[in-house]
Formats: C-alpha cells, sequence, structure tokens
C-alpha cells in the first residue's frame, strides 16, 4: 500500500527528518516483527541521532506494498496531523473527552505529536489519533442538507448506548459493505450543549495506485481509502442536518439515526424545505448592523428572478475589493438587495470573519434545503445567527 500522497512524512528519507530521532524509534520500535522483516535495525531512542538513523530502510517498511494495516494507519493519522492545524484538533479532542496530557506538547515538533500522543496513550485512548482526523475532516468545505421533523420528538431523544450504538452501526455495515459485522465501518459521537454531531466512517472503492516494489516491478497492489460522512442531530429544533459524499445514502441515514435516537424511522421529512431567503426581501440591511455576539457578516452576491424579466435570472456581485454588495444599493432602495419586483431568491452568498484579526470565510445559502460552509467548525455559531434571523425555519412552529 505504497501512497506517498496519504503518508508523505513517512515517503522518503528527507521527510523522515521531520521527527525527533528518538522519537521516531520509540514509535517503531513497537512493530519489531514487521522492522525485523523489512531488515530495519534501529538504534535505542537515547542513542538516537540523524547519522546513525537508518532512513532508508524505515522509508522502505513505510512504504512497502505488504505494509502491516495497523501500523498503516497510525503512519496515515500522523501524517494528517502532523501540523499545526492538527496539533490544534488533538488539543481539542482531549479537552472534549478530558484526557489530560502526559507532557508539555509544544517542546515538541507538529510531526513528532501524533506519535507521542499515539504511544501515551495506545492503551487507555487508543482511538484518539482517528477521532482527532475525523474531527479534522468536518472543518473542511462543504454543503448540509436539513431534513425538518415529521414532529416534535425531541423528548423522545436518547443518546446512544452500546445496545442502540451496535444495531446503527451493524445496518450501516451492512448498507456499505453488505456486512453487518464489517468492523470498517464506525461511528464517532461529539456531544455538545444543543447538537450531537455523529462522523461515520465507511470503506470506499479499492483504488490501485501507480507503485513499484524495490526490484522496480509493479506492485499489483490496492488499497481503501476511509470516507467520512457528517450527521448532525440538533436538540433543542430537532431536525437533522447530513454532510455526505453520496446523496444517496440520505435516506439510511434518516431512517437509520430516526430509529437509534428517536425510535422512530420516519423521523425526518425528506421533502420540506427549512431553508429560506425570504429575510433578504425587501428591507434587510439590517441584518447586516449591529450583530452583537455573532460574527461580523456581509452580503457579497446573490441570485434571483424578477417578474419584470420572465425566465430570466439576475445575479448581482460585490466586486472583491468592495466585498459588500450593500455599497451598491439604489438611493432609492437604500436598505434592499434586490427591487420591488423580485419574485423568487434562489441563492445568496455572505463572506463573514469571527473577529477582526481572522481572515473572511464564505457561507452559501440556498432555497431549500442546502447550506454550504466554506469552514465547517464554524458552522454553529453561524447557525445560530440564521435561525434567529429567519433563514432556518423552526419547524415545530411552522
Amino acid at each position: 500500500m505504497p501512497i506517498t500522497a496519504t503518508k508523505n512524512h513517512f515517503s522518503s528519507a528527507a521527510a523522515l527528518h521531520k521527527f525527533t530521532p528518538s522519537v521516531l524509534c520509540e514509535f517503531l520500535a513497537n512493530f519489531p516483527t514487521y522492522m525485523r522483516q523489512h531488515g530495519v535495525e534501529l538504534p535505542s531512542p537515547h542513542a538516537a541521532t540523524p547519522k546513525n538513523m537508518p532512513y532508508q530502510a524505515i522509508c522502505a517498511a513505510c512504504m512497502a506494498t505488504n505494509i502491516d494495516p495497523d501500523f498503516n494507519r497510525i503512519l496515515f493519522f500522523a501524517t494528517k496531523l502532523g501540523d499545526a492545524n492538527g496539533y490544534a484538533v488533538i488539543q481539542d479532542q482531549m479537552a472534549f473527552r478530558s484526557i489530560r496530557p502526559t507532557m508539555d506538547y509544544r517542546t515538541c515538533s507538529y510531526a513528532d505529536i501524533p506519535l507521542l500522543v499515539w504511544l501515551s496513550g495506545r492503551e487507555s485512548h487508543s482511538e484518539l489519533l482517528e477521532q482527532s482526523y475525523a474531527s479534522l475532516n468536518i472543518h473542511s468545505k462543504s454543503a448540509y442538507r436539513y431534513y425538518a421533523p415529521t414532529r416534535d420528538r425531541r423528548k423522545e431523544f436518547k443518546p446512544l448506548n452500546d445496545e442502540t450504538r451496535q444495531t446503527l452501526v451493524a445496518e450501516l455495515a451492512d448498507h456499505f459493505t453488505g456486512d453487518p459485522a464489517n468492523l470498517q465501518v464506525k461511528v464517532i459521537e461529539y456531544s455538545y450543549e444543543h447538537e450531537i454531531w455523529y462522523m461515520i466512517r465507511y470503506p470506499g472503492h479499492p483504488i490501485k495506485p501507480d507503485a513499484m516494489t524495490a526490484d522496480g516491478k509493479d506492485a499489483d497492489a490496492s488499497y481503501t481509502p476511509g470516507h467520512y460522512d457528517a450527521v448532525v442531530y440538533h436538540k433543542t429544533y430537532g431536525d437533522l442536518r447530513l454532510n455526505t459524499v453520496r446523496k444517496k445514502d440520505h435516506q439510511r441515514y434518516r431512517i437509520s439515526f430516526g430509529h437509534a435516537l428517536l425510535d422512530e424511522e420516519n423521523a425526518f421529512d425528506p421533502t420540506r424545505q427549512l431553508i429560506t431567503l425570504a429575510p433578504l426581501r425587501g428591507e434587510c440591511a439590517h441584518l447586516f448592523h449591529d450583530q452583537g455576539p455573532y460574527p461580523r457578516l456581509l452580503p457579497v452576491e446573490i441570485s434571483y428572478f424578477d417578474i419584470d424579466q420572465p425566465g430570466l435570472r439576475t445575479t448581482l456581485r460585490a466586486m472583491k475589493k468592495d466585498g459588500d454588495l450593500l455599497r451598491y444599493r439604489p438611493e432609492h432602495r437604500m436598505n434592499s438587495l434586490t427591487p420591488e419586483t423580485v419574485d423568487a431568491i434562489q441563492y445568496a452568498k455572505l463572506r463573514y470573519k469571527l473577529d477582526e484579526s481572522s481572515a473572511w470565510h464564505n457561507l452559501t445559502i440556498h432555497q431549500g434545503m442546502d447550506l454550504s460552509f466554506e469552514r465547517d467548525g464554524d458552522s454553529m455559531l453561524l447557525e445560530e445567527w440564521l435561525r434567529d434571523h429567519g433563514f432556518i425555519l423552526n419547524a415545530l412552529r411552522a
């Protein structure tokens, strides 16, 4: 499974110099049989230096086609989490799960930290790296589809217990692999005050990389990449939102999570629209003034149909140097973004920043059921603003 793109911290002798020799030796020493099979002779950790490290042999073992699956998994997570962003996510996950660090990681290189975390927690919290990687995935750019509850079942909500989790994982494993006992499918949970996030890991389609063995022959090897979907249940509003690789999996998630959390397979409506752009019709400039505890938001693009121009869609877009569509308001409609004759708004793009020192990011609101967040990590705070200002309807009141 020699996939340089997913294990590039281990793909060359130069890349291995990112690690402190003693840390790398201590980590590799946990796989003695595999190291011996590949002729890797390690110095003792306290005596390891860049000069006596067998970097070429280590690299060959890490990128071999017959690599040990558990070893390979850790190399993958160590690469994905071995930078400043990865360290921040690991810190968050440790705090979230009340795990106390065994050392001051601020004195370590970013590359070392995932290996040290694994070394210190392989018995007490062996899945911390995977939980951190799953969390890192939810900070990537993505789109969510919102599903309204069919009725108010909030009092019937029950967190997953061992039995319901087992049933849920078996249903999802059967859906994704055809085998209810497949261990590649996993549900990772993150519980917050108002929301519960579930990251679902499942295998994708096998891929054959362009790889070769040490003797120059093609390596007839394949690997199965892991995919992650996000399912979020809102305990206050009772709705469900999904961020998935494949749209065709939505029905399975609605049924399985409805049954697991609410004991009702038809708990979420697949057709009812929760996202509306009605707040942007008419006077709306006040929405972007005095935003209190929320991020600073500004409209940068809006697309709509006008009853005076049937069949034609108009899209207004702010120039990049301005970054604010409100600058172009006509004099006779100083508090509006659209003309009085607007028929239907299709989508609107807002930009936001959490504070004056942070960068601007985008949020796209689609009429119907979809929201696109550039950074999922900000979505909970942005959701509060969207709900408070009427962009996300409260299905239990409507």
